[in-house]
């Protein structure tokens, strides 16, 4: 059987690692490589790790670099070594025992597919649905996740082919990625793995959602206490700029700030639509500066 490696991005929450690394370490695949990238944790993950994961490689980075950069890290270790597959998996995520047995098998069938993610459910709640993947939508222009928040049942239960992938929790062939290349570490974390899809799927390959495979998700766990003014800003803000120019086109953005200055006046977010549209503003500065994208 080929060999994949897992790239698990750590920042403290210990025990929230503790739980994925077990769930990894559960499986009855054997030829599953973990690997931690621990992206400068101060609550001793690397010293917890040392001392009671032998068969997990782990990598320090001296500070924390992001989310990109950290995944790419660990991704870059896992092509150098000669991965067939190699995953990344949010350290607040736990997988079902035979989760990447089934992503494997839809890889193994399809030299086509190039990237597999798992039905992913809430941690708290397994019985309802995070993501199954996602689309693009006409209006307004941009992503809509499959399934957030509804009832796990029938329509859920088949293997297609989806547009969007998230790096929750996404097990990607070698080969592409060796052909159109890491996570973007201009982005923050929110489009970078739309970009990461929308390149697959311009080269030929496939993503496709397998409900077989099961993920539970604590959703954000390192990301709830982050400053929301800088989420805004920087994430939602700053990195849509990139995300539109490069592949949806400049008059979708105006549609897309517009859309979403409007959403939040109607529900009373007003206080996230000047961090917002300051993002916004920065992103196209950056884009000026460099001239072109």
């Amino acid at each position: 059987m080929r060999e994949s490696h897992v790239v698990v991005l750590a920042y403290n929450h210990w025990a929230d690692t503790k739980e994925c690394l077990d769930s990894l370490l559960g499986s009855p695949t054997e030829s599953l490589k973990i690997l931690v990238v621990d992206n400068g944790s101060t609550d001793g993950t690397r010293e917890h790790i040392l001392a009671g994961y032998p068969s997990v490689e782990l990598m320090t980075l001296p500070a924390n670099v992001g989310i990109n950069r950290g995944y790419n890290v660990g991704m870059q270790r896992a092509l150098d070594e000669g991965a067939e597959y190699v995953a990344v998996m949010n350290n607040d995520t736990s997988a079902d025992s035979r989760m990447f047995t089934e992503l494997r098998a839809v890889l193994d069938a399809d030299p086509q597919v190039g990237l597999v993610i798992p039905k992913i459910v809430y941690h708290s709640d397994p019985r309802r649905i995070w993501s199954a993947g996602a689309y693009w939508r006409s209006f307004p222009p941009g992503s809509k996740s499959i399934g957030l928040g509804e009832l796990d049942g029938p329509k859920f239960a088949q293997l297609r082919e989806v547009e969007l992938a998230t790096s929750c929790c996404m097990l990607i062939r070698a080969e592409a990625l060796r052909r159109v290349g890491l996570f973007d570490a201009s982005y923050g974390f929110y489009y970078s793995d739309w970009d990461l899809s929308t390149r697959l799927w311009r080269q030929g390959y496939k993503i496709m959602y397998v409900p077989q495979a099961r993920l539970r998700h604590k959703v954000s766990v390192s990301t709830q206490k982050a400053d929301r003014s800088g989420y805004w800003s920087n994430v939602l803000g700053r990195d849509s700029v990139f995300f539109y120019l490069r592949y949806i086109g400049w008059t979708a953005l105006p549609m897309m700030t517009a859309w979403i200055v409007l959403r939040d006046l109607l529900t009373g977010q007003w206080q996230e639509i000047v961090p917002y549209l300051r993002g916004v503003a920065q992103g196209w500065q950056e884009i000026r500066q460099r001239g072109a994208w």
